[in-house]
């Protein structure tokens, strides 16, 4: 895909990092942008300087990638709002802090459960 102008990114983990700096480079070339993250705030910040800095169409959707049905519900969503999606960026990822023999199973849970469905 050689001309982006116009067609859609829709970027998990997207309201800040490395999901955010594709969002921009993607704006850069004219791509409407579809931003989902679990931080309401952070997306909320993020889905307005996106829109301040470009002059493509920006959305956001909250979005808790280790629960399937929010998935579709976000994928849903950018299709509602955009019509197709041309580009998936399953960017949203998760670490746990500590030495591994003291991090507790719930957080090991959280951890696969966001970073094998992202």
């Amino acid at each position: 895909m050689k001309d982006l102008a116009g067609k859609t990114a829709f970027i998990t983990g997207g309201a800040s990092g490395i999901g955010y700096g594709m969002a921009q480079a993607f704006a850069a070339q004219g791509m409407n942008i579809m931003l989902a993250d679990i931080e309401q705030g952070a997306l909320d910040k993020a889905v307005a300087a996106l829109s301040d800095e470009t002059n493509v169409r920006v959305a956001g959707v909250l979005c808790d990638v280790s629960m399937r049905d929010a998935v579709f519900e976000a994928a849903q969503k950018a299709f509602d709002e955009f019509g197709k999606v041309h580009i998936v960026c399953s960017n949203a990822g998760i670490g746990a802090g500590g030495p591994i023999e003291k991090i507790p199973q719930s957080d090991w849970d959280w951890v696969v459960g966001v970073n094998q469905m992202a």
